[in-house]
């Protein structure tokens, strides 16, 4: 069955399911709120993912390397509290060691604390005859006078293990780092930790010429939660505004606008009542999700009204236009709607679970917005015109512009098509410059306070992108085995040799104190023990020492048969982390004996390799949707010609997006490898509502193509104009979220509806006279043939 055919056929069905929604209008309209109430119930179910392991996608090499590491060591997980003095110097002061004292005996009392460590616990260990001393560097304020700092100065400035770790390098900065392990058992762990370390830093620099700034991975899961909170607070109120007033320039009748906003805000409240009881968690990217449904539930409820008005100017009843309305969109907002959930589903192609959720969570509202707009909508536009008087608008000017439109694309079709030729090949050109990259940190906004703080703490005190290693040895009591640990130390010195390293935590650096400590603090004996059974009373010695907490659990496992070598790293993009983590492993593999081989793992080297998978997935998932929409668009057309004129300015508008992204901004994170299926299946929306009812003017009314195409503008050009602003206003209004990745997506998303909007208001028209030339020339003649007869 051909489109034309379709487009004849279809009426009849329609009429028959309209007269029966406005037969029955009470009854659908209750039972299909009630529905929508009913299942909103379970937004009180909705929640919040705070834990940055969630954006982990498919296991992997790095992700099974973690978990390892997670299993044989004690979690370093933590809230690092930077401490600096308020007036400047250094922090060897002694109000400014008081207020480190007293932020590490309340960091053991933040809620899940299990290790704190600081300049005041460091345990500092000293010759003592034949014995060895190990005690905290400082552990009062009576301690703290002008030897004993200078002595604390000392040891903090030599000590590899405090340098730009614990305290910066020149001296000026320090920190507090609060491990955590949280049991699991509530979503509210992190953010009870959170605000109890909030508290401390407010009571620190209260009490203290001390200001705080707040960093760590828990800070991190509590921004990803915060950030989404405060992007559906902030953003949803002026995305409704910003609607409504595009609705009512459009409609000018508050009615209209009214009936549209009732088909987006349940649109909305039901899919995030089915998000609650499927038990979905909301993060920060799924966040948007309910201010794209809001976009893009516009659209349907705009055409059927917009058909209705029209039908209703020529004086027909309200039962009759309600007919024509729906028989006349019903196909074109099916396929849209169609092609706009295969856009979103694609994104489960990408690695990271929060984008599954963005994409699901999106579907399901298009699909909901698409049954109210065929069901409830044409109940409420019989209903409530009865109780006052329907508005008619003056569309004269709108007509005069798409007439002058239409027949300026009639006479300049072929220029239209060379210019947006060029300016394809112009928009290419820069792509392939677009550099893949980001930072993690950066996918908040400099506006927020973790990000400040963060920014602060990396520039300053020590790093927040690191590597972590987990070398094995032989076996048991292995890693007191001189080879093992020479090798260690070697690693550690090649890391130490890059620039953008600020500190290597080694178990060699504890055994070379130690050597050195038990030969009388001679520095000549700065070095790895001599042979294994001496290495191993050291550390014997050590452990035996060392007060609760505050173990080597965190640098070796249980049976001492493999240690951690964690690498910090200064600000590092997730190409230059994953070279790193990869320079690593090579160099294992080049100098280490093959027990001691290992792979580079750890939060901040997950989320670098995150980016370059989802965007090698989203390349295949956007292939496939892209292929379906097609599969879609030639179904339902069954007209290779049209069907293929339809592809093409799908694709366009992705292009002009990413070349433009290109020249201003020259970098993409992950929110590139979302934003083409984001997008696409929007795109496809307008190009199929101008096609079919192009067709509807050629076939049903044996319209000539400039005429056909003149009725296309005339009857879905306001509409198309109208929704393509709207979801350039609502892409551009998450522009204001502080997470930038779903800045950078919304403004990508506007960027590829601007070009939508320009290739199929004039480039479309502009292919259609061209393939159809044929056909307007034998019009041409036709009516040329008929002016000389008459």
């Amino acid at each position: 069955m051909s489109i034309e055919t379709q487009i004849a056929s279809q009426p009849s069905k329609m009429k028959r399911f309209t007269e029966l929604l406005i037969r029955f209008r009470y009854v659908v309209t209750l039972i299909v709120v009630a529905i929508c109430i009913a299942t909103s119930l379970g937004q009180s179910r909705v929640g919040f993912s705070s834990d940055y392991r969630y954006y982990f996608g498919s296991p992997s090499p790095v992700i099974a390397a973690m978990d390892e590491l997670e299993s044989d060591y004690a979690l370093s997980d933590s809230i690092y509290i930077s401490i600096s003095p308020k007036s400047g110097g250094t922090v060897f002061d002694k109000a400014v060691l008081s207020a480190v004292l007293h932020a590490t005996e309340e960091a053991w009392k933040v809620p899940y604390a299990t290790r704190v460590d600081s300049l005041s616990n460091y345990q500092n260990t000293v010759a003592n005859d034949d014995d060895l001393t190990v005690a905290h560097l400082f552990k009062s304020e009576s301690e703290l006078i002008g030897s004993n700092i200078d002595y604390i100065r000392q040891v903090a400035l030599a000590e590899p293990m405090l340098e730009n770790r614990i305290v910066s390098q020149n001296g000026e900065h320090t920190g507090v780092n609060v491990v955590l392990t949280l049991p699991g058992k509530s979503p509210m762990e992190t953010s009870e930790a959170v605000s109890a370390v909030r508290e401390l830093a407010q009571e620190l620099e209260a009490q203290y010429p001390v200001e705080v700034r707040l960093s760590g991975v828990h800070m991190l899961n509590h921004a990803f939660a915060e950030i989404g909170m405060q992007d559906i607070v902030n953003i949803m109120p002026v995305m409704y505004m910003v609607m409504l007033a595009i609705l009512l320039v459009l409609f000018r009748s508050v009615l209209q606008v009214l009936m549209t906003v009732a088909i987006v805000h349940l649109s909305t409240i039901t899919t995030m009542g089915i998000v609650g009881w499927l038990g979905i968690p909301l993060t920060a990217p799924s966040s948007i999700a309910p201010t794209i449904i809001l976009t893009l539930a516009v659209a349907d409820s705009v055409h059927i009204i917009m058909s209705f008005v029209i039908a209703k100017r020529r004086g027909v009843s309200n039962a009759e236009a309600i007919k024509e309305s729906m028989s006349v969109n019903f196909l074109p907002i099916l396929l849209t709607s169609l092609t706009t959930i295969i856009g979103f589903v694609a994104l489960n192609f990408a690695d990271a679970p929060p984008y599954h959720d963005l994409g699901n969570i999106t579907a399901i509202g298009v699909f909901i917005a698409f049954v109210l707009s065929i069901t409830l909508l044409p109940c409420l536009l019989y209903i409530l015109p009865n109780w006052i008087k329907q508005k008619e608008q003056d569309t004269k000017f709108s007509d005069k512009i798409w007439a002058k439109l239409s027949h300026f694309i009639e006479s300049k079709y072929k220029t239209v098509i060379i210019i947006f030729s060029a300016l394809t090949i112009a928009f290419m050109i820069p792509i392939p410059n677009l550099k893949l990259d980001d930072r993690w940190v950066e996918y908040f906004s400099d506006k927020t306070q973790f990000r400040n703080d963060a920014d602060f703490v990396q520039k300053n005190v020590t790093g927040l992108y690191s590597i972590e290693f987990n070398l094995q040895s032989l076996g048991s009591q292995g890693i007191s085995d001189a080879e093992y640990l020479n090798t260690l130390d070697d690693f550690a010195k090649y890391y130490r040799s890059f620039d953008n390293v600020y500190n290597v935590s080694v178990l060699t650096d504890t055994m070379k104190r130690l050597n050195k400590n038990l030969h009388g603090d001679d520095p000549s004996f700065y070095r790895i023990p001599e042979n294994k059974e001496l290495a191993a009373q050291y550390l014997l010695l050590y452990e035996m020492s060392l007060p609760y907490g505050l173990d080597l659990t965190n640098q070796i496992n249980m049976d001492k048969s493999s240690s951690k070598v964690v690498i910090t790293m200064k600000d590092v993009s997730t190409n230059e982390l994953r070279e790193a983590a990869a320079k690593g492993e090579a160099w294992l593999k080049n100098n280490a004996p093959a027990y001691m081989h290992a792979i580079g793992s750890g939060a901040t080297v997950i989320f670098a390799h995150q980016s370059d998978v989802n965007i090698q997935g989203m390349v295949t998932g956007t292939l496939l949707s892209l292929i379906m929409i097609c599969i879609v668009v030639f179904i339902a057309m069954r007209n290779i010609k049209y069907g293929l004129i339809s592809v093409l300015p799908n694709v366009l508008p992705a292009i002009f997006a990413f070349g433009a992204w290109t020249l201003l901004r020259g970098q993409a994170g992950m929110e590139v490898s979302i934003v083409v299926s984001a997008t696409l299946g929007v795109i496809v929306d307008n190009c199929v509502h101008f096609m079919i009812k192009y067709l509807r003017g050629k076939e049903q009314f044996n319209l000539a193509p400039a005429d056909a195409i003149k009725y296309a503008y005339q009857n879905v050009g306001n509409a198309l104009l109208f929704t393509s602003v709207t979801l350039i206003a609502g892409y551009t209004v998450l522009t204001m979220s502080s997470f930038s990745l779903n800045s950078s997506l919304g403004l990508m998303s506007a960027l590829t509806v601007v070009a939508a909007l320009l290739v199929i208001n004039i480039l479309l028209p502009a292919i259609i006279l061209f393939v159809d030339r044929a056909e307007q020339r034998a019009a041409d003649e036709r009516l040329i043939n008929a002016q000389l007869a008459s």
